[in-house]
C-alpha cells in the first residue's frame, strides 16, 4: 500500500530547505515581465518567463510526486526487518526514516549523523539540520567510525550519501557503513541518479545528484555488491547492498 503523506508536505519542505532557488526564480520572473512591458524583445522575455516557470512546475510536480504520493516512504525493504534485527539509519543532519522504523518495528532504531563530514554543506542541507527530525541521533568523534565493526543487521542511507560530493571521502563513508554491518547483514542506499528522468524533471538541479556509474564503482571500492535494485517511481533508486565475498 502506498504511504501517501498529508496533503504537500513532502513538497513543502522541499520548497522551505531550497527556498533562496525559488526566490531567484521568482525574481527573474519578476524582472522578464518588466522587461516584456517596457523593453523591444517582449517575444524573448515572454519565451523566458514560460521556460522559468514551466521548469519550477515540472520540478514541484515531480517532487510531489515522489514525496507525496508515491511508495517512497513504504520502505518496502523493510518488510523482511524482524523486531530483534539491530537497526542504525545514518543521515546527514534531517532524518525521516527512523519515526517511520519505528512506528513500523515498535522500536527504535539508532540514528546517526555524519554532517560534519559533509565538505561544504548546502543552505539547504543546513537549514534541514537546523530542523532535524530527530535531534538526539549521534555522530563520531574525530577520526574515529561512524559505526562499530559488525553491529548492526541493517544499515539505511536514504537520501543522504551523494551530499558527500569528494569521491575518496564517499567511498571512505560507504567502508565505514559496510564495516559496520554484522555478518549476512544488509545496506540500503536510496538515491536520486543522475540520469534522463531526473534531468528532464530537475534540469540543471540534476548535477547535484551522482550517476548510477559512479555509485556502481563506489560500490565496488568500499567492498560492496548489489544484490537487488528497485526504482521508486522513475526518479528514486533502493540498492540493497551486502558485503562483498572475502571483504
Amino acid at each position: 500500500m502506498t504511504s501517501t503523506r498529508p496533503g504537500f508536505s513532502g513538497v513543502a519542505k522541499i520548497v522551505r530547505f531550497n527556498r533562496g532557488k525559488y526566490v531567484a526564480a521568482l525574481v527573474a520572473v519578476a524582472a522578464l515581465a518588466v522587461a516584456a512591458t517596457y523593453a523591444s524583445s517582449r517575444f524573448a522575455a515572454l519565451i523566458a518567463i514560460a521556460t522559468i516557470v514551466f521548469g519550477v512546475a515540472v520540478s514541484l510536480g515531480v517532487s510531489h510526486w515522489v514525496y507525496d504520493r508515491s511508495a517512497l516512504y513504504d520502505l518496502r525493504w523493510s518488510n523482511t526487518i524482524n523486531r530483534s534485527d539491530r537497526v542504525v539509519v545514518v543521515h546527514a543532519g534531517f532524518d525521516e526514516v527512523s519515526p517511520l522504523l519505528r512506528a513500523r518495528l515498535g522500536a527504535d532504531p539508532h540514528a546517526v549523523s555524519f554532517y560534519d563530514r559533509i565538505e561544504l554543506a548546502e543552505p539547504s542541507i543546513r537549514r534541514a539540520q537546523d530542523q532535524a527530525v530527530a535531534p538526539g541521533s549521534s555522530s563520531a568523534t574525530s577520526g574515529q567510525p561512524l559505526l562499530r565493526a559488525g553491529t548492526f543487521d541493517w544499515v539505511v542511507a536514504f537520501m543522504c550519501l551523494h551530499e558527500i560530493r569528494i569521491q575518496a571521502t564517499r567511498r571512505q563513508l560507504l567502508i565505514e557503513l559496510k564495516d559496520g554491518v554484522a555478518e549476512g547483514g544488509t545496506l540500503v542506499v536510496v538515491e536520486h541518479l543522475r540520469d534522463i528522468p531526473n534531468a528532464l524533471a530537475f534540469s540543471a538541479g540534476v548535477s547535484h545528484f551522482l550517476p548510477k556509474s559512479v555509485w556502481s564503482a563506489d560500490f565496488v571500492a568500499a567492498g560492496l555488491q548489489v544484490v537487488s535494485e528497485h526504482k521508486t517511481t522513475p526518479f528514486v533508486t533502493e540498492f540493497i547492498l551486502r558485503r562483498a565475498p572475502n571483504t
